[in-house]
């Protein structure tokens, strides 16, 4: 271990494994928008009249990608912070753990999700799915009084 974080202190190997980390960001939302994208492209093949109707259906095609991204994005990164948390153990670890790495990685991926998804399923019950996904349990809702 001592060898490997010799080697992270390296600036070009700390950069290359950042470019890595951001690598995997950016293909956690591509998986994310591509049912989106499907969506769209379902719409884009209605036969191209070019009238204001074939237009109408692209916005709708369009507008309905966004909410098959939110639904598609709190899978992907509510599984992915599932995953990354597999088999953590209570305890202190140090900045040079692979624990500590994997905590840094859960963060950006929470991250993405906390301010690409989240904001526009606040308040709806999707949010509890995305959070059930994720690990979380609820309790009953029992009134306290």
């Amino acid at each position: 271990m001592k060898k490997a974080m010799q080697l992270i202190r390296n600036p070009i190997v700390f950069v290359l494994l950042n470019l890595i980390v951001y690598a995997f960001y950016g293909v956690l939302t591509g998986i994310s928008l591509f049912p989106a994208v499907l969506t769209v492209a379902a719409f884009a093949l209605i036969p191209a009249t070019y009238n204001v109707v074939h237009y109408a259906l692209l916005a709708l095609g369009l507008g309905l990608s966004v909410f098959v991204f939110l639904l598609a994005g709190l899978f992907v990164f509510g599984l992915t912070e599932r995953l990354l948390t597999l088999g953590f153990k209570p305890g202190t670890y140090t900045v040079n753990s692979a624990v500590f790495a994997r905590w840094l990685i859960y963060a950006g991926v929470h991250s993405l999700c906390l301010h690409m998804i989240l904001p526009f399923v606040c308040g709806s019950d999707f949010i509890k799915v995305y959070f059930r996904i994720a690990g979380c349990k609820f309790g009953r809702n029992k009134a306290t009084g």
